[in-house]
């Protein structure tokens, strides 16, 4: 970045793949829902790729406000919101403040959407944890039971122990 003037364009660059991260998350949603493994595996290798490219993105624009909050004019900070006021040209400055206004609804979306998809997760897993868990029960009743009656009996006797009393005396 050269201008002041090339920090809207870096922030629609950012706020393009924000968006293309937010559908990314609720395509997610649907496939957690529908209970696609195979669309969630795919579809996390893309948001993983898309959350790298927002970071990176992010740290572009941090390091050129940086660079531009150099000026003499400017007090140096790399944040957005601090660095707005202290522009002089009205119109950029109203065009700033709308861009990271949008900019931060965009990433609150997101948070929202990554907390969902992961309540959905751990719920999904926690269900499949308690079907698990019913069927090994199942399983190890049965698996008792059908060993119990194919067991040999060495006499008689019942296999249990009835309680001794001395009856005598």
């Amino acid at each position: 970045m050269k201008t002041i003037q090339d920090l809207p364009s870096l922030i629609d660059s950012e706020l393009l793949l924000g968006e293309k991260l937010l559908r990314l998350l609720d395509l997610k949603k649907e496939a957690v829902i529908q209970n696609d493994l195979d669309k969630i595996d795919e579809l996390t290798k893309e948001e993983s790729e898309s959350l790298h490219d927002i970071e990176e993105c992010g740290f572009e624009r941090q390091e050129s406000i940086l660079q531009l909050s150099k000026a003499p004019i400017y007090r140096v900070t790399e944040k957005l919101g601090d660095f707005i006021p202290q522009i002089k040209d009205i119109s950029l400055k109203d065009i700033l403040k709308n861009k990271r206004k949008k900019l931060m609804d965009l990433y609150k979306e997101i948070a929202d959407a990554s907390k969902l998809n992961g309540e959905l997760l751990a719920q999904s897993m926690g269900i499949t944890q308690q079907v698990f868990s019913r069927l090994s029960h199942v399983d190890r009743r049965t698996k008792n039971s059908n060993y119990d009656r194919f067991s040999e009996k060495k006499s008689g006797k019942p296999t249990y122990q009835l309680p001794s009393f001395n009856r005598e005396g």
